[in-house]
């Protein structure tokens, strides 16, 4: 969860039914809410509805609709994807309700799709609310319902991912302006050449692509020469095979000929859906995300669009021994990296020859299953390199065995979240050979530490207790049987909420004081 551009002091209030949940969450209180009285409920539930209704006139065709779209959005998902499977039908098409049910039910729209009986029963509830709100209606015909006609009028956005439904059938929805889609919903033989043409006011196009796909060059050829030529997209998510094909696809493109605001979310190469959604998770940010996958090497074609890029990924990538090979000068956007597979990557930063600095604006690092990474930054640092990161993830580096090279932590003023896990050769959080001469207010914004499966770790920094930590509020260990101390002391860690970690670890801590370990018992959580 992200906020952005929050006030001096302000402060969010979370509500969660297991408290349990929170500890995750850094809160720094709970407070037990108890529930509303029935006349207090009641109340505050009358009060809601006549405001909402009071604020709606029902003259006129204008009106209706927004009764219409009020109606919509108070239903749960589930029948908000009936309803929308509904206005796949022609208009005043009649639609026999025993075969509705039974797509509905195929769909997987149902919470008892296995059981008939009980999926028809729920299908009856679902319809009867929808025919109640007015969202269908009935007919002259028994069992059967068709769309109440201003329901469609204005339908602008549709998302028909994991469907089987085409895009003929909903070829009539032509006031659609955001659709989201998977290879599925062209059909399962022979895509029809010109079927996506008909879509050519859409704004903004998502299409999900799934490796066994095996007409996947066919999708890539629509989107190529009949996308590209749509004047009003502004919003393009689709993986290509190959980098070449951004090549083919700019130069018939109107929107990104003239400089416009296109959005984009593409990715080269192999695409796999059990790719980390990481990058997606930053979705303010990640419009513009390029995410290469099983790709070989520095194509560079791509660089340009690199330098406006915000979320960059590299998956299963080879050819490349860091991540300063694509050109820092063309990174100085990105915001958030994930990193994950790249067997031959051995540094991600190399400073060697940078008169400048580096990743500015980059605030959330992700590095993933990396076996030959030997370190993070190699070389000298130059001033404001990092300045703005926020969270960086290590996990499954075995080669890995320092995490701050020298001059790097004075760097990360902003660094929030550290999560450390399965490095089999980190010895020390902070090294002694690297961070000499470190100052007790280094890390002075870091919040969480998690140290996770780290069977050589026996210290976070070499002089137990000569860090402020002013900022810290939760550390977690688990599977770390070489750290026997913890580098707090009764002055410094004054935010720290919550220790986690196994009640035998606990008891074999060392330590200088046992104050300091009274007043940090009480903080303890042992799983």
């Amino acid at each position: 969860m992200g906020f952005r551009n929050l006030q001096k002091d302000s402060k969010v209030v979370l509500a969660i039914g297991y408290g349990r949940n929170c500890y995750d969450m850094e809160v720094d209180g709970l407070i037990k809410v108890e529930t509303l009285s029935n006349e207090d409920a009641w109340n505050m539930f009358e009060k809601i509805v006549d405001r909402r209704w009071d604020s709606i006139k029902v003259d006129g065709i204008e009106e209706a609709l927004e009764v219409l779209k009020l109606c919509y959005h108070d239903l749960n998902e589930t029948k908000k994807r009936c309803f929308l499977y509904s206005a796949l039908y022609p208009e005043e098409c009649e639609i026999c309700i025993d075969y509705l049910l039974e797509f509905w039910r195929a769909e997987g729209f149902m919470h008892c799709r296995q059981e008939f009986k009980d999926a028809s029963g729920e299908g009856h509830e679902i319809l009867k609310e929808l025919t109640d709100l007015s969202l269908l209606e009935g007919t002259n015909r028994i069992k059967f319902v068709k769309m109440n006609k201003p329901s469609l009028v204005k339908l602008e956005a549709l998302d028909i991912r994991g469907t089987q439904i085409s895009l003929l059938e909903i070829g009539s929805l032509r006031q659609v302006r955001c659709l989201q889609m998977s290879l599925s919903n062209f059909g399962m033989e022979n895509p029809i050449e010109g079927e996506i043409s008909n879509f050519n006011s859409l704004e903004e196009l998502s299409i999900e692509v799934y490796s066994s796909k095996l007409w996947w060059d066919k999708i890539v050829d629509s989107v190529k020469k009949e996308v590209a030529a749509w004047e009003k997209l502004t919003s393009l998510r689709f993986c290509f095979p190959e980098v070449d094909f951004l090549e083919l696809f700019v130069p018939a493109s109107p929107v990104w000929k003239n400089n416009s605001c296109m959005t984009f979310q593409f990715a080269y190469g192999h695409p796999d859906s059990t790719c980390p959604q990481i990058l997606e998770s930053f979705c303010y940010q990640s419009n513009y995300s390029l995410k290469l996958v099983d790709v070989n090497g520095v194509n560079p074609r791509m660089l340009k669009q690199l330098m406006v890029t915000y979320a960059f990924g590299l998956i299963n990538h080879r050819g490349v021994s860091r991540l300063s090979d694509f050109g820092v000068q063309n990174m100085n956007r990105i915001f958030v990296c994930l990193i994950e597979g790249c067997n031959e990557m051995e540094t991600i930063i190399n400073g060697e020859g940078i008169t400048q600095g580096v990743l500015k604006c980059l605030e959330h690092l992700c590095i993933n299953n990396i076996p030959n990474l030997k370190s993070i930054w190699q070389g000298p640092v130059y001033a404001g390199s990092l300045a703005l990161l926020k969270n960086l993830t290590l996990s499954r580096c075995p080669e890995l065995k320092k995490i701050f090279s020298n001059g790097m932590i004075q760097q990360l003023p902003q660094l929030q979240h550290l999560r450390v896990e399965e490095c089999g050769q980190i010895e020390e959080i902070i090294m002694e050979s690297e961070n000499k001469g470190l100052e007790a207010n280094a890390l002075p914004s870091l919040k969480t530490l998690v140290l996770l499966n780290l069977p050589e770790l026996t210290s976070i920094i070499w002089i137990d207790d000569s860090l402020e930590w002013p900022s810290l509020q939760r550390i977690k260990v688990s599977t770390c049987d070489k750290l026997k101390r913890l580098p707090f002391n009764n002055a410094n860690a004054t935010k720290l909420r919550f220790i986690e970690g196994q009640e035998s670890w606990w008891g074999k801590l060392i330590w200088k004081d046992e104050t300091v370990k009274q007043r940090l018992q009480s903080l303890c959580i042992f799983n």
